[in-house]
């Protein structure tokens, strides 16, 4: 008599809770993708993506640790986004100034941020991008603050 698995297999569900959730949300979108797609099963999206039939079956059993490439794959393949992300508050419009026109971040390339602190006398401007120092202006002028953002795209 074969000793049973189901106190292993208890241990690893437990043990891969998050993961195995998150699969299994793939899963469920992309079963009802595939149903929408006239001809699309999972020997079909195997070939689109150049895998075995047997890995898109372990994908819509939700039994398989997904590599965000794969993701991607499949969703280019089925034409829907599978996984989406809450937005932040990096993921809101910037508004350079009040004539300017909302910039929704996804679309810059880069983002500078020009710092400028002004004293009785002198002006320190400096240049950031991604955080870093790149540019500093000193100059001499009257107190104030500002601080500005210029989009590059």
């Amino acid at each position: 008599m074969q000793k049973s698995q189901f106190l292993k297999n208890a241990q690893f569900r437990i043990k891969n809770r998050k993961w195995l959730n998150y699969s299994s949300q793939i899963a469920r979108r992309l079963l009802s993708a595939m149903d929408d797609i006239e001809g699309m099963n999972q020997k079909t999206l195997a070939e689109k993506i150049k895998v075995k039939p047997q890995y898109i079956n372990k994908v819509v059993k939700g039994q398989e640790n997904l590599s965000l490439k794969t993701i991607a794959k499949i969703a280019d393949a089925v034409g829907i986004e599978l996984i989406s992300f809450p937005q932040y508050k990096e993921s809101q419009p910037i508004t350079i100034s009040e004539d300017s026109v909302p910039v929704n971040v996804s679309n810059v390339v880069t983002v500078h941020r020009f710092t400028t602190i002004e004293t009785k006398d002198e002006t320190v401007t400096e240049k950031k991008i991604l955080g870093k120092v790149v540019e500093m202006n000193t100059m001499t002028n009257s107190e104030s603050y500002i601080d500005t953002l210029e989009v590059v795209y």
